[in-house]
């Protein structure tokens, strides 16, 4: 830092939650957000160069929640996106349902193209009820230090009680390209020590 907002203003005015930055090979830079209008959708838009507004015909629908799927279980909502590009491809993660429901977890599509279309696995979800918790979802992907792939997410208290929540890491693999591209989670995971308790 410091952070500063000169324009005083966001970057959507629609109401919206969730969003991530994606920066392309190219140098071009996505925001990826949920707009609430009234399901929550995922969308996409360019931002300009400078990262301080959006490209007012950029806008892009990028995808909604399947009916009659994993995803319906907790609540009619996919969320949390964030997109990182692997072998080629654009692979953008997302939760499903509300984060209170014990089915909330995480999926995934992929795009050869930023603008899209996406197509969601058939393999979905790639994280739920890892380690039988409940509310496995919203999430993070990262490399460590060693170049190796990893999500960070969070997860209930206990299967009775949702609050405070623990963050937990897990590895993950990815092979192929394009739309056959395949994520996989590991069935192991490491926690974090701390909860929201012991935070300052």
């Amino acid at each position: 830092g410091p952070f500063r907002n000169p324009g005083k203003k966001p970057y959507v005015t629609q109401k919206s939650i969730d969003n991530s930055l994606f920066i392309d090979d190219d140098g071009k830079a996505y925001m990826f957000f949920v707009w609430m209008n009234p399901d929550e959708q995922i969308w996409s838009v360019r931002l300009s160069d400078d990262l301080k507004s959006t490209l007012d015909d950029t806008w892009r629908f990028v995808t909604a929640t399947l009916p009659d799927s994993w995803e319906t279980k907790g609540g009619w909502l996919n969320e949390g996106p964030m997109v990182v590009k692997v072998n080629g491809t654009y692979v953008l993660t997302y939760s499903a349902g509300d984060y209170k429901s014990p089915h909330y977890g995480v999926g995934y599509a992929t795009a050869t193209d930023i603008r899209g279309p996406w197509r969601k696995s058939a393999a979905n979800p790639v994280l739920c009820h890892v380690g039988g918790m409940n509310g496995t979802g919203h999430h993070s992907l990262f490399k460590d230090a060693a170049g190796k792939w990893k999500i960070v997410f969070h997860a209930h208290a206990a299967p009775d009680r949702i609050h405070p929540r623990c963050m937990y890491v897990a590895d993950v693999a990815f092979s192929g390209s394009g739309h056959d591209l395949k994520m996989s989670v590991s069935k192991t995971f490491t926690t974090c020590e701390k909860d929201a308790r012991d935070l300052p």
